[in-house]
């Protein structure tokens, strides 16, 4: 018990306190700190709060906004937020967690399982193992707004700011780049890798479009592979085509099950179908079908052409000869009515020299499609084009006239299919040499008709004069 002595001195410390509303704790007589209530100050003692049980804490009845404890259970200070009771340190931390727990991240649940588990809204959504970061889901999505409204969809990997984000019930996708596969959202089965690849896809299944914007306005079309910056940019229905290269098919919309290979190759395609074109700038002005192009800047003039190299080719040379089909079961309206001497005789054998820089200017080889227009411009030839074209241009060649061989067929009422006509303006007139063979051989075969006949009428002449000389009186 206290002395009255002392009761009188605790009285007018009290008073001394309330007078000057600071305390200062310490073994140096210093005036508390201008800024602080209480002032402690030790250089070999701590200050401790109360020490309690989890239970004793949570009994605490009514504790004011900002009290602090100690829980000697869990080895962690605890303060009251006003509602809640939150941790504000450990000894060793192993656990992070919103004010009502559900949304938290543990270090360590079991003893050294070294493990960092991430959980929202109560369930574990995330892990770190190792070298590993593991997700309890099918789907990865990695970027803001990222497969943000995939509901349904499964086995999705969306990789970049905006991917995939108005997915819904699309499965077994990856998109990868920013607003890659953005559009899509019940397509299946798609691959996009690239800066917009795939953004406007909504539901084609099963493509492949790596590039930046590369399929970048397709929209319900399928089973097509863009490979290449800007490779098929603007299909949007078409579907089975095969796009390799810068620009290769970037103006295709709805041409279907075509192949493209090469820079710029099959360009300006729009809606032809099932077309071929190999090399750079392959077929870049055309849109038609069923037509292949092989060879760097190969130009098609029409439907189901083939086309192999350019107008500065000089040589095509193949190990065996060509073999054209003929099998009688399917030929139908036969008869023997070749032209022989009568088609040969009217035509004119010449020597030319071929205008090449005329028939290139004649067949675009030279242009390009501007990407910003829409429209195709044209380009200066390099210095190796313009070089063996002007070689070529010195080659004396030997051959006949397309025109004049037409006229000549026409005159006698033969239908030659030597003549290759073309079927619009920016074609250009061919012939088939091979098909020469057949009226030389019909020619071949009337003279030797005519050679047996005059064998035989020599033959008679000969029996006749001997007859004569029979009836002729000797001396």
């Amino acid at each position: 018990m206290f002395s009255k002595k002392q009761w009188i001195c605790a009285a007018v410390f009290v008073q001394s306190l309330s007078a000057i509303a600071q305390v200062s704790i310490n073994n140096d007589n210093a005036a508390p700190h201008a800024s602080a209530m209480l002032d402690v100050k030790s250089t070999n003692k701590g200050m401790l709060v109360p020490r309690m049980t989890t239970a004793q804490r949570n009994n605490i009845a009514a504790p004011a906004t900002g009290l602090l404890v100690f829980d000697s259970d869990l080895n962690r200070f605890y303060f009251f937020n006003g509602t809640n009771w939150g941790e504000i340190g450990a000894i060793t931390p192993k656990f992070i967690a919103d004010a009502d727990g559900n949304t938290s991240v543990h270090t360590e649940t079991n003893s050294n399982e070294d493990m960092i588990r991430f959980s929202l809204g109560g369930n574990e959504k995330w892990r770190m193992v190792g070298n590993r970061f593991e997700i309890n889901s099918s789907n990865l999505f990695l970027g803001y707004d990222a497969g943000s409204s995939t509901t349904s969809g499964l086995e999705n990997t969306f990789v970049g700011k905006s991917t995939g984000a108005s997915n819904s019930a699309g499965a077994s996708n990856s998109f990868l780049g920013y607003r890659a596969g953005f559009g899509n959202t019940v397509g299946d089965n798609n691959a996009y890798l690239g800066y917009e690849a795939g953004s406007a896809n909504t539901t084609g299944n099963s493509n492949t479009f790596l590039g930046s914007l590369a399929g970048n306005s397709n929209t319900t079309g399928n089973f097509n592979t863009f490979l290449g910056c800007r490779s098929g940019q603007y299909n949007t229905t078409s579907e089975g085509n095969t796009f390799i290269g810068y620009l290769s098919g970037t103006f295709n919309t709805t041409g279907i099950e075509n192949t493209f290979i090469g820079t710029l190759s099959g360009n300006a395609n729009t809606t032809g179908e099932n077309n071929t074109f190999l090399g750079s700038g392959a077929a870049l002005t055309s849109n038609y079908s069923n037509a292949i192009a092989i060879g760097s800047n190969s130009v098609i003039s029409q439907d189901n052409e083939i086309v192999i190299g350019t107008s500065a080719s000089t040589s095509a040379k193949i190990p065996v000869s060509w073999t054209v089909t003929s099998d009688a079961r399917f030929k139908k309206d036969i008869e023997s009515n070749v032209a022989g001497l009568s088609f040969i005789r009217l035509l004119r054998p010449v020597t030319y020299h071929y205008d090449v820089a005329g028939l290139a200017r004649h067949l675009r080889e030279d242009e390009r499609m501007d990407t910003a227009t829409k429209t195709m411009k044209r380009v200066e030839p390099d210095a190796f084009i313009r070089a063996s074209r002007e070689a070529k241009s010195k080659i004396l060649q030997t051959g006949f006239l397309a025109q004049e061989v037409e006229t000549a067929s026409k005159s006698i009422g033969y239908d030659f299919s030597g003549v290759d006509k073309p079927q619009n303006e920016g074609g250009v007139y061919g012939l088939r040499y091979a098909e020469f063979t057949v009226p030389l051989v019909k020619a071949v075969q009337e003279l030797d008709a005519e050679n047996r006949q005059l064998k035989a009428d020599v033959a008679v002449l000969k029996q006749q004069v001997a007859q004569l000389l029979k009836s002729v009186p000797t001396k």
